[in-house]
């Protein structure tokens, strides 16, 4: 029997959450993720964490930290930089080009890829500040379910 690669049809590989044994945990929601169709491979946090772990890495690689002369890392330039990648993607739209095409030389381009960049400058400061991001969505969500409709807001 080969595997689906859908948790709510395969049977070779369970679906359940790894604390629980649950199928949709409300708690943690750690739902195995599968890579391929060939069964489980860890957890959604574990890729998170790994993620995590890679941008920040190679974000010291490329020099985006100090060197080892006591300086500080400015967390609002950090937070500055996220923003600027979620305006460039407003530009992308604004522009109305696809959501990723390629562009001179073949650089990624559109705005899948600028959300891309936020979400990785947000890894890359996670893993700076020894933030837990994994939890932190777990957590977060769990509590939007509590949330009214457009958390009481007009939009």
């Amino acid at each position: 029997m080969s595997c689906s690669g859908n948790i709510d049809t395969c049977n070779e590989s369970g679906g359940e959450c790894l604390e629980c044994g649950r199928r949709d945990c409300p708690i943690n929601a750690e739902m195995h993720y599968w890579h391929d169709g060939c069964g489980p491979c860890g957890t959604v946090h574990d890729v998170i964490r790994a993620l995590v772990e890679a941008a920040h890495k190679n974000a010291v690689a490329k020099g985006f930290y100090p060197g080892d002369g006591g300086e500080k890392v400015n967390i609002p330039e950090k937070l500055a930089l996220i923003h600027a990648e979620i305006s460039e993607g407003l530009e992308e739209v604004r522009s109305g080009k696809p959501h990723f095409y390629e562009g001179e030389k073949g650089k990624p381009e559109g705005l899948g890829i600028e959300l891309a960049d936020a979400v990785i400058r947000i890894f890359d400061l996670c893993g700076h500040l020894g933030i837990d991001l994994g939890q932190m969505i777990l957590t977060k969500m769990t509590y939007n379910k509590t949330r009214p409709a457009k958390h009481g807001k007009l939009f």
